[in-house]
C-alpha cells in the first residue's frame, strides 16, 4: 500500500478510535453502539494490516506522527486529530502501536481504559500496568521509534546550520546572512519550530551561567526579541507560542523558566495570560507538573517553583475553576429533604410549581426525587399543552444556567419529557422542541454532561424522523451538528469531535437504508431531503458510503450514492482516489471514475489515464468521460497522446470528446487521419472512426478542415483510392453544413 494510502487509512482509524471512545463515555455498557463501534475499529485495523505489520502513532511537539512521519498541516488541524492528540497528551502517551494480531476484545479493553480520563498524572502513569493486567499484548505504549535521517541533517533547522548555531544567531551572538535570515523566516512558519528553537535557546542561556538570575532573565528576554525578528511575528504572538507549549516542555527547560521572573521576561500579567490561553485540561497538567517538581527540586529552586504555583492559582480563571469544583462537591453531599412532614408526592408537586414559576435552582433536587418519571409521564399524558410548553421553557432557561447541577437537571428532565412524547407518538411536539434544542447546542462553548444528554436525545429524534420518512424535519438537527463538526461555530475541538461522532453514530446501516430507498415510484415526497441528509451524514462516513457503492447490487441505490458523494465533494476526494488503487467490480470502478471526474482536478488526470487500457470497455469509456469532465489543456493533450494506443472500440469515444472539448491542437492529427484513413484495424472500425472525426471537425468549425471534408463529399474516389462509403460521405456533408458559408482555410 503506498505511503499516502497508509496515511489516509491511519487518519480514518483515528476517527474510529474517537467514535469508540466517545460511545463508551456516552452510552451504557450494554449499548449495541459500543459493540458496533469496536467491530468497526477492528475491521478497519484488519484492512490496514493487509499491507502493514504494525500501525504507529506518536506525539511530537503537539503534532501527530503516523509511521514516524508528521501528518500534513491540514490534517493536523482537524478536530478528530486534535481530539486524539489531546487524549495521548492527557495520558502522557508518547507513542501508540497497534500490532498485527490485535483482537476485538483487546480493543474493547483498551478503549474502556482510555474512555476514563485520568483524575491525575499518577492515574495516567498506571495505564501500562492496567493494560498488562487486562492482557492487551498487541497494543504497545511508548515503544521507542527510530526514524532514519541524514546524519548531517538538523531536525530543528532543516538547513545546513545546526540548531545551536541558529540559537546563537537568534541571541545575536553570531551573524548570519540575509539569505539565511529569510530562510529562517520561512522555516519559522512550520508547526513546532518556534517551540523547539525556544527550548534550545533556553538551554543555551542556562548553560552560559554568567551573571546569575538577572543576567539569565535578560538573556531570555533577548531570546524572545530574536525569535520575534526571525518569525516576523510580534512579541505577543511569539510569547503565546511558548505559553501553549509550557505544559509539554522538557523538565530542564521548564525548571529554568520557572526560576525566573516570568512577568519580566514575557511581559506584565504573564500568569494571567497563561491561564487564559491554556484550556482547563492543560492547566491541570501544568499545575500537577509544578507540584511534582516542587517535591524533587533543589532547595534553591523550591521557593521559585512554589511562587510560580501560587501565582498560577491566584489567576481569575483558575480561582473560578477551584470554586466550581468546591460547589460541585457541596452539591453532591446528601441533604435533608425540604418539608420532611410532606409526602413525596406533595414535595414533587411543590418543586414542579416552583420550577414553573421560574425557580430553576430546584432542578438538582427535583431530578433526585423518587417518582419523577411517573410524574412527568402523568403530566405529559394529561396536562394542558400550555403547561407542558411553559415547563419546557423553564427547562430551556435551566440549560442556560452557569450552575452545572441546574444545567444537568434541565437536560435530564427534557429527556424524560421527550421520552414520554415518543411513547405517545407526539412527533410534532418533539420536532418543535428539537428546533430550540438545536439552537442551544450551537451556542454552547464546552462539552458538559447536559450537552452530552441533549446530544443523545437529538440523535434519537433524528433516527425516528428518518425512519418515518421525515428526514426533511430532521434537517435542522443535522445542520447544527455539521456546523459544530466543521468548526464553523466553535473552536472547541472536543465539541467538534463529539459532533462528528454523533453524525457518525447516526449513520447506521438501517438509517442509510431508509435514506437510500428510492421513493420515486411510491407517490411520496421528493428525494431531495433524503439526499441532503445523506450529504451531511456522509461527510463523516464517506468510507461506509463507498463500501455500499462497491457491495450494492441495486443500480438505483448506486446512482443515489454517486449523487450524494458528488455533493459531499472535497472530503470524499482522498477516499475515492484510494479506492481506485484497489480492485473491484467493473460497475464499482466505473462509478469511482465518474466521481473522480466530478470532484477531481487536473492533478488527477494521470489516475484516470491508467484506466484507458482497462480490460472492460465500460470502464475505459467512463475514464474518457471523466477526463472530459475535468477538462482543460492537460485533459485534451492526454487524450490526444493516447488516441493511437487505445482500442478501436474506444477511439470513437476519444475523438468525440476531443470535438466536444474543441481541442484545436488535435486538428492536424485528425485531418491527417481522415485523409489517410489510418486509424482502425478493420474496415468497419475505420469507417466508424472516420465518421466520428467528421463530427468532431464540425464541433470545432475550423476552416482548415473544410478541404478534406469537401473532397470526401465531392469525389467518387479519394486520392485515386476507391470511393468513400455512403455513411462517411453523409457524415462529411452534415459536418460541412455546420460551417459558416464562405469559410476558407488560413
Amino acid at each position: 500500500m503506498p505511503e499516502t494510502q497508509v496515511e489516509n487509512r491511519a487518519v480514518g482509524l483515528v476517527n474510529h478510535m474517537n467514535a469508540a471512545i466517545t460511545n463508551v463515555r456516552l452510552y451504557p455498557a450494554t449499548s449495541s453502539l459500543i459493540e458496533v463501534s469496536i467491530n468497526r475499529l477492528n475491521s478497519f485495523l484488519d484492512g490496514l494490516f493487509a499491507a502493514e505489520t504494525s500501525i504507529v502513532y506518536a506525539e511530537s511537539e503537539k503534532n501527530l506522527l503516523v509511521q514516524g512521519e508528521p501528518l500534513p498541516e491540514k490534517e493536523q488541524k482537524k478536530p478528530q486529530i486534535q481530539s486524539f492528540l489531546n487524549l495521548l497528551l492527557t495520558f502522557g502517551i508518547k507513542s501508540l502501536t497497534f500490532e498485527q494480531g490485535v483482537t476485538a476484545a483487546e480493543l474493547n479493553e483498551f478503549v474502556q481504559l482510555l474512555a476514563k480520563s485520568p483524575e491525575n498524572q499518577e492515574d495516567a502513569l498506571h495505564l501500562k500496568e492496567l493494560m498488562e493486567q487486562r492482557k492487551i499484548p498487541h497494543i504497545i505504549l511508548d515503544e521507542k521509534i527510530y526514524i532514519e535521517r541524514d546524519a548531517e541533517q538538523s531536525i530543528l533547522s532543516g538547513m545546513d546550520i545546526s540548531d545551536e548555531e541558529i540559537a546563537r544567531a537568534v541571541f545575536g551572538d553570531e551573524a548570519i546572512s540575509e539569505e539565511a535570515k529569510q530562510e529562517l523566516r520561512e522555516l519559522a512558519k512550520q508547526p513546532g519550530w518556534l517551540t523547539q528553537a525556544f527550548q534550545a535557546g533556553v538551554k543555551q542561556a542556562a548553560a552560559a551561567g554568567e551573571g546569575g538570575e538577572a543576567a539569565l532573565a535578560e538573556r531570555l528576554s533577548k531570546l524572545i526579541d530574536g525569535l520575534e525578528a526571525v518569525s516576523a511575528a510580534d512579541r505577543r504572538e511569539v510569547s503565546r507560542t511558548f505559553i501553549d507549549a509550557m505544559a509539554e516542555m522538557d523538565d530542564e527547560v521548564l525548571l529554568t523558566l520557572l526560576n525566573q521572573d516570568l512577568n519580566k521576561v514575557f511581559g506584565p500579567q504573564f500568569f494571567e495570560e497563561l491561564s487564559n490561553t491554556l484550556d482547563d485540561e492543560t492547566l491541570n497538567r501544568l499545575s500537577e507538573r509544578i507540584e511534582k517538581m516542587i517535591e524533587t527540586a533543589p532547595a534553591e529552586s523550591e521557593k521559585n517553583l512554589q511562587q510560580a504555583l501560587e501565582l498560577l492559582k491566584a489567576t481569575e480563571k483558575v480561582q473560578n475553576r477551584f470554586e466550581q469544583t468546591d460547589n460541585k462537591t457541596a452539591e453532591s453531599l446528601p441533604t435533608s429533604p425540604a418539608g420532611e412532614t410532606k409526602s413525596s408526592g406533595e414535595q414533587l408537586k411543590a418543586l414542579f410549581n416552583r420550577l414553573l414559576n421560574g425557580d430553576t435552582e430546584v432542578l438538582p433536587q427535583l431530578t433526585l426525587m423518587e417518582g419523577l418519571s411517573q410524574a412527568v409521564g402523568k403530566l405529559m399524558a394529561g396536562g394542558r399543552a400550555s403547561t407542558i410548553n411553559a415547563l419546557f421553557d423553564r427547562l430551556m432557561e435551566g440549560l442556560e444556567s452557569k450552575n452545572p447541577a441546574v444545567k444537568n437537571g434541565a437536560a435530564e428532565m427534557i429527556t424524560e419529557m421527550d421520552g414520554s412524547l415518543a411513547s405517545n407518538d407526539r412527533l410534532a411536539e418533539r420536532i418543535e422542541w428539537s428546533k430550540k434544542l438545536s439552537e442551544w447546542v450551537k451556542q454552547e462553548a464546552e462539552i458538559t454532561e447536559a450537552f452530552k444528554t441533549i446530544t443523545r436525545q437529538l440523535q434519537g429524534v433524528s433516527e425516528t424522523l428518518i425512519r418515518e420518512d421525515e428526514s426533511d424535519a430532521a434537517a435542522h438537527i443535522l445542520e447544527a451538528y455539521q456546523l459544530l463538526e466543521t468548526g464553523n461555530l466553535t473552536n472547541d475541538q472536543a465539541i467538534q469531535a463529539l459532533a462528528a461522532n454523533m453524525l457518525q453514530n447516526l449513520a447506521t446501516d438501517d438509517i442509510l437504508d431508509a435514506l437510500l430507498k428510492d421513493k420515486s415510484g411510491e407517490g411520496e415526497k421528493p428525494d431531495e431531503a433524503d439526499i441532503y441528509s445523506l450529504v451531511i451524514l456522509g461527510t463523516t462516513t464517506v468510507e461506509r458510503l463507498l463500501d455500499r457503492l462497491r457491495d450494492s447490487h441495486n443500480r438505483s441505490e448506486r446512482n443515489r450514492i454517486v449523487q450524494v458523494v458528488t455533493q459531499i465533494g472535497d472530503p470524499a476526494l482522498s477516499p475515492v482516489v484510494e479506492r481506485l488503487n484497489q480492485e473491484g467490480p467493473w460497475y464499482y470502478l466505473r462509478n469511482l471514475l465518474l466521481l473522480l471526474g466530478r470532484i477531481g482536478n487536473s492533478g488527477h488526470i494521470e489516475i484516470l489515464e491508467r484506466f484507458l487500457k482497462f480490460d472492460d470497455f465500460r470502464v475505459q469509456r467512463e475514464a474518457v468521460l471523466a477526463i472530459q469532465n475535468i477538462g482543460g489543456e492537460k485533459a485534451g493533450q492526454k487524450l490526444l497522446n493516447r488516441l493511437d494506443q487505445v482500442s478501436d472500440e474506444l477511439k470513437p469515444v476519444v475523438i468525440t470528446v476531443l470535438g466536444l472539448m474543441k481541442y484545436r491542437k488535435s486538428l492536424p492529427y485528425l485531418i491527417m487521419s481522415l485523409e489517410n484513413r489510418s486509424l482502425g484495424d478493420t474496415k468497419e472500425s475505420k469507417a466508424e472512426i472516420n465518421i466520428k472525426i467528421c463530427e468532431a471537425l464540425a464541433q470545432m468549425k475550423d476552416a482548415n478542415a473544410v478541404p478534406v471534408l469537401e473532397k470526401i463529399v465531392r469525389t467518387k474516389g479519394f486520392l485515386g483510392i476507391k470511393s468513400h462509403e455512403p455513411r462517411l460521405r453523409t457524415a462529411a456533408t452534415k459536418a460541412l453544413a455546420e460551417f459558416p458559408s464562405g469559410m476558407n482555410p488560413d
